[in-house]
């Protein structure tokens, strides 16, 4: 609410590395000594989770909107939302 729109943020991970499932995993991909050194210097602890889901990334600068990548939500769970059908299904990448 206080930045007035939406917020895109990527997954704590590096890119092509499995989505990280505790703050462990984060720190190996991102801190100083990790992947991509110095991105983070510190992660909050919590309690770790059993599956890491990918982020569903939706392409709403087009009609009908596109899944540029699937994820944890589904493109039925998109199209109940939205009220109609996706065309097609995941857009290639670049598309």
């Amino acid at each position: 609410r206080k930045v007035g729109g939406g917020v895109a943020a990527p997954s704590a991970n590096a890119s092509g590395r499995p989505s990280p499932t505790s703050a462990a995993h984060v720190l190996e991909d991102l801190s100083p000594g990790g992947l991509i050194a110095g991105v983070v210097e510190a992660v909050g602890e919590g309690a770790a989770c059993d599956v890491g889901y990918e982020s569903t990334v939706l392409d709403c600068s087009v009609t009908p909107p596109a899944i540029l990548r699937p994820g944890k939500v589904s493109k039925e769970q998109i199209e109940a939302v939205l009220g109609y059908s996706l065309a097609g299904g995941v857009a290639a990448a670049g598309t």
